[in-house]
């Protein structure tokens, strides 16, 4: 029964040697990667991805925004999700559990960090990661720097960081503004007006436009869509403090669980797009809601439309 077994789940593996069965060990991913379930009747043999013991990833930044995927990934959930970004190749990642409980914030930290660089490297091993490459600017390697110093997910570590100006550049320099002349003094003093409620409203009628389109079936912004991005980013100059949610939302075409994950990697291309406006990073928040919470009738193509939106929202309404 137990070499039956065994070769119906890996027949590569089984040898007889004069009757006495022999197991040889193949690689662990082979293994994890060849098993699928059996057409017909009867049991179904299921492996868990092998584990890992020395768990890594890398994304590699190429000329042209393409994006290489390389080392273990935890499920196929999250390689999907990758495999969303725009420019993604992630046919190098392979199945293996034992990922450290920070593999996707600290991935989703690095793409970030690609995201203002030409080209370049980022890595995870453990939880510690590593970064080098070419700024896209002399402002992206300032902004860099403020992002590694501040912005690194908790648990994670820094290891090698070696990224450098483009050939030419010079530095960007913060220069300190001189301080203002006091304002000369009135008797009726004006309240100065609440940015965190013009910020709100903004954010609400932007919205409301549903302006922001994509192309079908995928996390690709369209072009029409580069000045309503740059409304945002003026908008969340409003309040530059709060931080922010970028919700993804889809009709209920396809299956629910591709519009979930297709939800999510809109939300990220635009906080994606907002980060290159000068929002910062850390204030930014994507979410995917899929078709869970229509505002229309999926009956018709004008509430189809309505429903595939990105709703942009100040966390502080949640209290």
């Amino acid at each position: 029964m137990i070499r039956d077994l065994l070769r119906r789940v890996a027949p590569c593996l089984v040898v007889s040697l004069g009757g006495t069965v022999a197991v040889v060990a193949a690689p662990a991913i082979d293994i994890a990667q060849a098993v699928s379930p059996r057409s017909g009747g009867g049991a179904i043999v299921q492996l868990a991805p092998p584990r890992i013991a020395d768990y890594w990833m890398s994304v590699n930044r190429q000329p042209g925004g393409v994006l290489v995927f390389d080392g273990y990934v935890p499920d196929e959930a999250s390689r999907a999700a990758f495999a969303k970004r725009a420019g993604a190749d992630v046919s190098f990642l392979k199945l293996g559990s034992g990922a450290p409980a920070s593999y996707r914030r600290a991935v989703d930290f690095g793409l970030v960090l690609l995201s203002h660089l030409s080209e370049g490297r980022f890595s995870l091993r453990g939880e510690e990661v590593s970064l080098s490459g070419i700024a896209a600017s002399p402002a992206a390697h300032r902004r860099l720097g403020a992002l590694l110093e501040t912005g690194l997910p908790p648990g994670l570590g820094l290891g090698q960081v070696d990224y450098r100006l483009p050939e030419g550049a010079r530095p960007v320099i913060a220069v300190e503004a001189p301080e203002p002349a006091p304002a000369p003094e009135t008797t009726a003093a004006v309240p100065p007006p609440d940015g965190l409620a013009l910020c709100r409203d903004r954010l609400a009628e932007l919205s409301a436009h549903n302006a922001i389109l994509f192309q079908s079936g995928a996390a690709v912004i369209a072009a029409g869509a580069a000045g309503e991005l740059d409304a945002f980013a003026q908008a969340l100059g409003l309040c530059p403090e709060a931080p922010v949610d970028i919700a993804g939302h889809t009709d209920s075409d396809g299956d629910a669980g591709r519009n979930l994950a297709l939800s999510v990697a809109r939300a990220e291309a635009v906080v994606a797009a907002l980060i290159e406006r000068g929002v910062a990073a850390e204030r930014l928040y994507a979410i995917g809601y899929g078709e869970s919470l229509p505002v229309a009738d999926n009956a018709t193509a004008d509430g189809k439309r309505r429903n595939r939106r990105i709703v942009v929202t100040l966390r502080d309404e949640e209290g």
